[in-house]
């Protein structure tokens, strides 16, 4: 059966790093962290090595987290200078049909956020749904750099000790070996002894195949951070992945289905607002602001109305280390907090009409497919009554 969780699923992030940390320790493994500006592609680790803090060059690395047409997961680990060639790595993989895997997966699986998969995630897949895989020209390193669940930093750790630390948390890891396929261009050599198949650890059973995701086609090949190496028409996921984050709209952050709203695409966002926020107040409607805290009395006055999206609501249930004596929910909606105060002011034709518009954000936390612009867990909006 399932093992016991290494790291609980509501730990901070700060605190998953801390949990990994103390494992390296307790294993004996020693490594070395530096900090650095977020890298989501192998470039961007080529840019933040420039200071000579990530050396040697070979021990750099990108993480491919893939789902294959069966469902079964894999994090395959190479180094950046590594070309792919997908059919290859699926055929290595013996898996088929491999691609990236979606987003949906790096949070409930590897329980990281977008551009920080790395091994040491292993720690936390506690049901050993990912077979995590290494390249073979990355077994004689004496220094491997990975994110320590996180694209913020980077931790250097052996080879050996990379595998040591795979063993510790449950996982055996695979390795791939690519020297039988031939540069472009060139003839293959002769053929050796076909490799073991990789028995590949399984995804919930149930899960249909699903594209896009970590990795983007820009791992694929050594290009700029600015140019797109996704095509719209044949990777749509990585394509819009590439537009939001290389036009500096978007940034990641380390809780799954929010994002960060760079000034590019704010301001967007207040060019929207600015326009129609005037043509609201050219038919009389009046601003206005109110709590995003809703009672639980308040909320359940109207089931009805919010039985869409109950599933949804945001609890908060704990004030420091005290429990509260009612969970407060955060705002899915504002009818249940506007509502009541309507009938208290309004007693008769004479305080009508009563027309009120609020630029909020509201919280719905859904766990399906997060996308940035498209589904969130917390969303700016407008809503007049």
């Amino acid at each position: 059966g399932p093992r016991a969780p290494l790291v609980p699923l509501t730990m901070s992030l700060a605190e998953q790093q801390a949990a990994l940390f103390a494992k390296l320790t307790e294993l004996g493994i020693k490594t070395k962290t530096i900090e650095h500006a977020q890298c989501f592609t192998a470039e961007d680790v080529e840019g933040v090595a420039k200071d000579g803090s990530m050396e040697p060059e070979s021990g750099r690395c990108k993480n491919m987290f893939l789902k294959s047409k069966k469902g079964d997961l894999f994090c395959f680990a190479l180094p950046t200078t590594a070309k792919v060639d997908m059919k290859v790595v699926s055929k290595k993989l013996a898996a088929p049909e491999c691609r990236f895997a979606g987003d949906e997966y790096l949070s409930s699986v590897l329980k990281v956020v977008k551009g920080s998969v790395t091994p040491f995630a292993a720690i936390n897949d506690t049901e050993t749904k990912c077979t995590f895989a290494l390249d073979k020209r990355l077994m004689d390193q004496e220094t491997l750099w990975f994110h320590p669940l996180h694209n913020d930093k980077s931790t250097a750790i052996s080879a050996t000790d990379l595998v040591k630390f795979l063993e510790g948390v449950g996982h055996k890891a695979v390795i791939l070996d690519f020297s039988d396929v031939p540069p472009a261009g060139e003839a293959a050599p002769p053929a050796a002894k076909p490799a073991k198949p990789v028995k590949p650890a399984k995804a919930e059973k149930g899960e249909k195949a699903k594209g896009g995701g970590e990795g983007s086609k820009a791992d694929m090949t050594k290009e700029t951070m600015l140019g797109m190496s996704s095509k719209k028409d044949e990777d749509f996921s990585g394509w819009y992945s590439e537009v939001i984050t290389k036009g500096d709209m978007i940034d990641y952050y380390d809780i799954s289905g929010c994002y960060i709203l760079k000034p590019w695409s704010f301001a967007i966002w207040e060019a929207i607002q600015a326009f129609l926020d005037g043509e609201i107040k050219k038919m009389g409607v009046q601003g206005c602001y109110f709590p995003m805290f809703v009672s639980q009395k308040a909320l359940e006055a109207e089931k009805d109305h919010i039985a869409g999206f109950s599933p949804e609501v945001a609890w908060v249930t704990k004030s420091g280390q005290s429990e509260l004596d009612q969970p407060i929910a955060v705002r899915p909606t504002s009818e249940t907090i506007m509502y009541p105060a309507f009938a208290k002011w309004i007693r008769s034709h004479r305080d009508l009409p009563l027309r009120l518009n609020q630029w909020c954000n509201v919280v719905r936390w859904e766990f399906k497919n997060p996308t940035p612009f498209i589904r969130t867990r917390e969303f700016l909006w407008q809503e007049g009554h």
